[in-house]
């Protein structure tokens, strides 16, 4: 997240670095949920705008031309709506959005992942979660997803969750994904957020890709997603 580089192999290695400390927070889970918030309780004003804010932000600088005055709006409408209890982490992700062609410091990851789980926790988001098998295979994940505000729950895992959002007209598998040098990956793939263990997104309409990194940022297991 937070980055202008368009290398997803890069994208996903630095993140694996800043976020991989909580990595061994993972719950025990053995199979795959979405989980939507139609009888959820209703959220107040502050919560939705902070909550709606850091989902845009994270769509808004993984672009190939960033608007930075808009960036900056909804950096502003992040922390005017923050609550007081995550003041230290959104200091820590205003610094990156504010500059994402810089590489995230180390307490970037583990303020990445305090905010998802309050986000998980008080603005009813849609939740996903993804069982990881041994050697961080995905054994189980869900096949569709809605669109909107959704939190990534990636149990077991020792790697890094990804998720990346499929170009128009490629046909490219998940499985296919695995095996593609990195230029073509980038060509065909863009980066959507992470989860070490726990992440946050903005999902549109569209073809997906749930995967898991190695240290390097290299995936060694994926999935397809579809959101409608």
């Amino acid at each position: 997240m937070y980055r202008r580089r368009t290398s997803l192999i890069v994208l996903a290695a630095g993140l694996a670095a800043a976020g991989g400390v909580l990595s061994g927070c993972s719950s025990t889970s053995s199979t795959s949920e979405t989980t939507a918030s139609a009888n959820a309780p209703s959220v107040d004003a502050k919560a939705t705008a902070f909550c709606t804010s850091l989902g845009q932000i994270q769509t808004a600088v993984v672009v190939q031309k960033p608007d930075d005055v808009r960036i900056k709006a909804l950096i502003t409408t992040m922390e005017q709506n923050a609550p007081s209890a995550l003041s230290s982490e959104v200091a820590t992700l205003s610094k990156a959005a504010s500059d994402p062609s810089q590489q995230p410091g180390p307490d970037f990851g583990a303020a990445f992942t305090t905010i998802s789980t309050w986000i998980a926790d008080n603005c009813n988001p849609q939740i996903i979660t993804v069982t990881v098998g041994p050697d961080n295979a995905l054994s189980a994940a869900p096949d569709t997803a809605a669109s909107g505000l959704t939190v990534f729950r990636f149990d077991g895992a020792t790697g890094q969750g990804v998720i990346l959002r499929r170009a128009p007209g490629v046909t490219t598998s998940a499985a296919e994904l695995l095996k593609l040098p990195e230029a073509e990956a980038q060509s065909q793939f863009s980066f959507v957020t992470s989860a070490s263990p726990t992440g946050v997104g903005e999902l549109a309409p569209g073809d997906y890709v749930v995967a898991l990194t190695d240290a390097s940022g290299a995936p060694v297991s994926a999935q397809d997603i579809t959101v409608k």
